[in-house]
């Protein structure tokens, strides 16, 4: 089970409040299970893809229209981020899933 703590701790021990990374977890469930349906998948495998997809929804906060700038010697650079917050997440449950053939 993913708990705010443990994702506060996956993304290097942020301040957030424990709402707003509950909210998150709860997004990140949300869309993971949507994409297992009724399959079999193993618990820790589906924790590691919530965590994963967790961590990325947070990260869009701070990226508004998917660019997030990086301190550097020169000032900031912006860096496109990835839009799609699940792309981990199917990385991960890939080996687990069937192929559905239409």
């Amino acid at each position: 089970m993913v708990t705010p703590q443990s994702l506060s701790e996956h993304l290097g021990g942020t301040s957030a409040p424990a709402e707003v990374l509950t909210q998150v977890i709860t997004e990140a469930e949300a869309m993971v299970t949507a994409i297992i349906g009724a399959q079999k998948i193993p618990e820790v495998i589906t924790d590691r893809a919530i965590l994963e997809t967790a961590a990325d929804l947070y990260g869009h906060r701070s990226a508004p229209n998917g660019i997030k700038a990086f301190g550097d010697l020169d000032g900031a650079s912006p860096v496109r981020i990835r839009l799609d917050p699940l792309a981990p997440a199917k990385a991960i449950l890939a080996p687990f899933l069937k192929v559905v053939m239409a």
